[in-house]
């Protein structure tokens, strides 16, 4: 089977519960991008305050994860393109998840900057990656259509980082801190920023569970692989592959 034939394929099973399932995975991660982009818009004037930046530090601090989404764009993109979407749309996930919680623990504004640009680099990777995971399991005709739908879960990030922000900036008594036990009083940023990296951890345990694409399968000649999941994703639909 060559690559033609696998859309050709895909284009005979009906959109269903597995392609429905699968927008619900890719949109979870894109809901979370774009909550990280948004997210050092509202923690930005504390780090001012706190790490007491010039305008020029502020500056590098406050673009550092968009310098990085260049970089992970590119590097994601060209990984799986040679070795597979799989690994890639998993470990871009887990990247951000984990620098994200991570900045949680910056002490100035190298560790932030150096956090958030490998924050960064996951970023760009899962917008990279997941469009394409995505698309190369869609009939032709339902791609343009699920990609907007993709898209549409970007503005729910934005409001999950205005809830966060109320909660952990916002909503703090004078002083900005929580006192926890063990550690004691904590900075209601810090805790933002651990909070914001949970979820990718947990969309990363839920992709651990996917498979390659159809077509990436059948382009790298494993026929009977490409086979199996297009068998597979007919069965989860409800119909037969032939």
């Amino acid at each position: 089977m060559n690559c033609g034939g696998r859309s050709g394929v895909l284009d005979r099973i009906p959109i269903g519960a597995f392609h429905r399932r699968l927008l619900a995975i890719c949109g979870s991660a894109w809901a979370l991008d774009g909550m990280e982009v948004i997210i050092i818009s509202f923690t930005l004037p504390v780090l001012i305050e706190a790490w007491t930046l010039s305008g020029l530090s502020a500056g590098l601090l406050g673009s550092a994860s968009l310098m990085g989404m260049v970089l992970g764009n590119w590097g994601w993109g060209w990984y799986a393109d040679r070795r597979g979407r799989r690994v890639a749309f998993q470990w871009t996930v887990l990247v951000y998840g984990v620098f994200t919680g991570l900045t949680a623990l910056a002490v100035g504004v190298y560790s932030g900057f150096a956090l958030r640009f490998l924050t960064g680099v996951g970023l760009g990777g899962a917008l990279a990656v997941d469009t394409s995971y995505l698309s190369e399991h869609l009939p032709t005709d339902r791609r343009g259509r699920y990609l907007v739908y993709l898209d549409a879960f970007w503005p729910v990030g934005y409001v999950l980082a205005v809830v966060l922000a109320w909660v952990f900036l916002a909503a703090l008594p004078a002083g900005g801190t929580i006192s926890l036990p063990v550690v004691g009083a904590v900075a209601g940023w810090r805790l933002l920023f651990a909070a914001a990296g949970f979820p990718a951890l947990l969309v990363f345990v839920i992709r651990s569970q996917l498979r390659e694409t159809p077509y990436y399968l059948a382009r790298t000649g494993d026929v009977e692989g490409a086979n199996e999941r297009l068998a597979a994703i007919a069965e989860e639909n409800g119909e037969e592959h032939a």
